[in-house]
């Protein structure tokens, strides 16, 4: 049986890998937007503002979970997770595309897609329920 202030040591070691997870993904985006000063070439960074937060979520997605077993959530991942990664990389897949093929495939780009898929809230809730969806339990199943 385990002592009553694990749980509280668990969380606070929780808190400490948030925090330098966060000071992880704000190295790399220096080194990508020094990268970006000098190249001019913006796709990496593209890919790394949907990736990160992606990573992020899949974190925060930790403390929700209590038992870990593989069993999937077909309905969470088809209805929220599938959407999100579609919106979070449509703008980093479409520079892509539009990059290497040289503005020769037109991928049409509305205002307000680029607004949702530069936001980091599609990607974290992406990262978070795959987690969740991929480890699902009978008490997500019930909702």
């Amino acid at each position: 049986m385990r002592n009553n202030w694990s749980k509280y040591v668990l969380k606070i070691f929780w808190v400490a890998g948030l925090i330098a997870l966060i000071q992880v993904s704000m190295h790399f985006e220096g080194i990508l937007k020094f990268n970006i000063s000098t190249t001019f070439d913006p796709k990496y960074f593209a890919w790394y503002m949907a990736t990160a937060p992606v990573f992020i979520g899949m974190y925060i997605s930790l403390i929700c979970k209590r038992k870990w077993s593989f069993k999937i959530n077909v309905s969470m991942l088809l209805c929220i997770t599938l959407p999100c990664f579609l919106i979070a990389f449509y703008s980093p897949v479409g520079m892509t595309i539009a990059i290497f093929t040289n503005n020769s495939i037109s991928i049409p780009f509305p205002n307000w897609m680029i607004y949702i898929s530069t936001s980091p809230i599609p990607s974290i809730v992406a990262g978070l329920t795959l987690i969740l969806g991929l480890f699902g339990n009978k008490e997500t199943d019930a909702n």
